[in-house]
């Protein structure tokens, strides 16, 4: 079975902010579902269907649009049993009126938007949804390709005309040659006279489809029509390609589907997906000269869709790079996802060519992102970097294919649009913002979450012939400058602090997505600045002399050199200060959103409105651990466990979060923060001994017991995985001041009593759908046996 991703997803979301569901551009009056119905049935399923009027044919649709658009359920559902699907899909692919198929188009985008069913993307993929978008996409290039030759066609005779009037004697003119001979002289040249919204027809159009160039045309052919055949023509592509990226995030079947179809390119590309990439490449590089203002004849009203378009590309774009196939396919590297024929050669030397055409229009749109930018022309260069980003994450370090702006692809992403977006983010202020800005903020913390996946290489990742010295030096420089002493730490935890209005329902809701955002892009920048830390006790490198000495430069860097037990009075060093301030920080929005009563009170498996505070504080929480988790791992959990020799507040709120959590995700980031903290040595410095105070013995105890508590209650592989990793990690060194617990819990024989329901637990994970979670499963109950077994062997 595929694969079934959410119906709208992270990045259709996106594109419902930006643009918020399509509404008609045309004269409607406010029609009740009693109008409506009416209207709709007269709109055929199939050719037999009686004709309807053009006119009638877009009221009706319009007022679905309109109906959809206000998100009503039950609206929704008497459409549906009313075969609106089939209605708006068979005028889409049967009506080339660009009126006609703008408010189709629309309507099957709100649908889309709006569902929160995977039966409607069901509905739609059985009666050929997929087939019949990509169908109207390839008919809008295919005309817009060849429209420009079209009008000069039929400006042909008048432009002959106009030779002829200036080499007429003035007196041998009559009044009417002489009223047009002075326009002539003023440089205006003689229009076509036919209705430019009737001339547009992509299946009129002389020769084949460029699907890697129509887009250099394109901007001379909206110049060419009417403005309101222009702006009617971008309108319906922009919804068309929101529709489609909807499909490829539903479901890993639609999206190939999607993928497969045949765009009918000449030139028989061998890469799979490569003619949509060009599609929506030439989209890109359509809004991206609207946004700069090149076509200085285009039509003032086709700019904002224009733009409007590249963004929803440019979406598209980012969602279908998610999979490492299309990435090769984007960039001419590789025959793509499914079981495509490997290209020869020369298709894949013209590929690559191809491929870096398209980056280049990408760069281009990413050049948007400026401080001084217009919300709109910033939100193209935002949608184009996330491509980029995908596009390194997944490709390999091809210097003669990945080319931005003379840039290699990593410099370009890691240094000059990371500083783009700090110069963007650091000036921002919530209570200025608004409209399109709003948006943008959202998309560049968006940005910031997925950029944070590549930043960096950790420890053990640095090539083995690297100068031991350099390492360091490289990491600290890197981590420094970029993360730490850059203002985009400070800028997300400022951003993410909640307002005292974050907390009520319908007004703080734009405060709480941007404090989202900006939280799960500061638990990604941590979690990805964890994998610089030294590993667990459990894979310790003793052997391994070289990346000793690196664990102790980071130590004493990062200020936790006295784990080593030489130095029991070392002072913490001033990154260390920094880090642990950040931990009071995020723990203390942690506690605020946990604190909330909607919050707090929110019962397991209940079902939440998209914007309500529950679910909306339940998930700033899940960032916060995770978060704290990332710094708790980076500190090898230094952190004082005790406050007036009491356990500290984080350490039972964190169990507290464990035994109250609704999903797996909350569980194992609380039992991961709390394994680092299990092997805290801060008394060191917070009391200057060498042995643990009876505070800190008690807390050891407690965490101790706790463990065995989750072990013998294990709700799911996920909480299993992380449980049995947390007590390998934490008991793996039988030299460790905590190590006495483990006797006096009797850890050793509960946990050999609990082996075969934990090694069920992990047999119940169906590999044929969680491949990685059953091979991490499995593999956690092998390391706890092997694990039991050394310990049995100690006595």
């Amino acid at each position: 079975m595929p694969k079934v991703r959410p119906v709208v997803g992270r990045r259709a979301q996106r594109a419902q902010r930006h643009n918020p569901l399509h509404r008609p551009q045309i004269e409607v009056q406010t029609a009740s579902v009693e109008q409506v119905v009416p209207a709709l049935a007269k709109l055929g399923t199939g050719p037999d269907a009686p004709a309807v009027d053009t006119g009638d044919k877009v009221w009706a649709l319009a007022s679905v649009s309109t109906l959809l658009a206000e998100d009503h359920e039950p609206h929704r559902r008497l459409l549906l049993s009313h075969q609106v699907v089939g209605r708006v899909l068979y005028a889409l692919e049967s009506d080339t009126n660009l009126e006609v198929r703008r408010e189709a188009s629309g309507a099957l985008r709100n649908l889309c938007l709006s569902s929160r069913s995977t039966d409607t993307m069901g509905e739609l993929a059985n009666k050929r949804a997929v087939e019949i978008v990509l169908q109207v996409l390839r008919w809008a290039a295919l005309g817009l390709q060849s429209h420009e030759r079209r009008l000069e066609r039929t400006r042909a005779p008048l432009l002959a005309e106009r030779e002829r009037l200036l080499t007429k004697p003035v007196e041998q003119m009559n009044r009417k040659e002489r009223r047009l001979a002075a326009k002539l002289a003023q440089g205006r040249v003689p229009e076509a006279a036919a209705d430019a919204m009737a001339e547009f027809d992509g299946d009129d159009a002389q020769g084949t489809l460029d699907v890697h160039g129509w887009g250099a045309d394109a901007d001379a052919s909206l110049a060419g029509m009417g403005s309101a055949a222009a702006q009617c023509l971008v309108e319906m592509c922009e919804s068309l390609v929101t529709v489609l990226m909807c499909f490829c995030e539903a479901s890993d079947k639609l999206l190939a589907r999607v993928l497969q179809w045949d765009w009918h390119e000449p030139r028989g590309t061998a890469l799979v997906g490569e003619a949509l990439c060009a599609w929506l490449c030439q989209a890109v590089h359509l809004g991206v000269q609207a946004a700069s203002g090149a076509p200085q004849k285009a039509d003032s009203a086709c700019v904002v869709p224009q733009v409007a378009l590249g963004i929803a590309a440019a979406h598209a774009l980012s969602a279908i790079t998610d999979e490492e196939g299309m990435v090769q396919a984007l960039v001419g590297l590789g025959p793509g996802p499914g079981r495509a024929p490997l290209p020869t050669p020369a298709q894949l030397r013209d590929a690559r060519h191809r491929g870096a055409a398209r980056l280049a229009i990408l760069a281009e749109a990413a050049a948007l992102l400026q401080r001084d930018s217009a919300p709109r022309p910033a939100m193209l260069g935002v949608a184009a970097s996330s491509v980029l980003v995908n596009v390194l994450r997944h490709s390999s370090n091809d210097e003669d294919t990945l080319i931005v702006q003379s840039e290699p692809l990593s410099t370009f992403v890691h240094e000059t649009l990371l500083h783009q977006l700090i110069t963007l983010l650091a000036p921002v202020s919530v209570d200025t913002v608004k409209d399109d800005s709003v948006t943008l903020l959202e998309m560049c913390l968006e940005l910031v979450a997925d950029l944070a996946s590549l930043l960096g290489a950790p420890l053990d990742t640095v090539e083995s012939g690297t100068a031991l010295a350099s390492v360091p030096a490289s990491l600290h420089d890197w981590i420094v400058a970029q993360c730490m002493r850059s203002p985009l730490l400070e800028t997300l935890l400022r951003l993410a602090t909640p307002h005292p209005s974050s907390a009520s329902d319908s007004e703080g809701a734009l405060r709480r997505a941007i404090e989202a955002r900006a939280l799960a892009a500061l638990q990604n920048v941590l979690m990805r600045l964890s994998h610089f830390a030294p590993p667990p006790p459990s894979q310790w490198p003793e052997d391994d002399e070289e990346m000793l000495q690196r664990i102790a430069l980071w130590r004493a860097w990062v200020g936790t050199s006295f784990l080593d037990g030489e130095h029991a009075a070392q002072q913490a060093s001033d990154m260390s200060t920094l880090l642990r301030t950040l931990w009071d920080q995020v723990f203390a929005i942690a506690a605020h959103w946990a604190s909330v009563d909607s919050v707090a009170n929110a019962a397991p498996g209940a079902a939440h409105t998209d914007l309500s505070v529950a679910q909306d504080g339940l998930a700033m929480v899940d960032a916060c651990l995770g978060a704290l988790w990332g710094l708790a791992r980076v500190l090898e959990g230094q952190l004082p466990l005790t406050q007036d020799d009491e356990p500290a507040s984080y350490v039972s709120a964190l169990a507290a979060a464990y035994e109250s959590a609704q999903d797996a995700s909350v569980r194992v980031k609380s039992i991961g923060t709390l394994a680092c903290l299990a092997r805290s040595q801060y008394y060191r410095v917070q009391h200057a001994a060498a042995v643990p105070p009876p505070a800190y013995e008690r807390v050891y105890a407690e965490l101790a017991s706790f463990w065995l508590q989750v072990a013998a209650h294990v709700p799911d592989a996920d909480t299993l995985t992380a449980v049995l990793n947390a007590m390998v990690d934490t008991y793996a060194n039988e030299n460790a001041p905590w190590d006495h617990v483990y006797t006096q819990v009797q850890m050793q024989t509960k946990l050999k009593a609990l082996v075969p329901s934990l090694s069920a637990i992990a047999k119940r994970v169906d590999r044929s759908t969680d491949a990685p979670l059953y091979a991490a499963a499995m593999e956690s109950v092998q390391n706890l046996r092997a694990f039991l077994d050394y310990r049995a062997s100690l006595r």
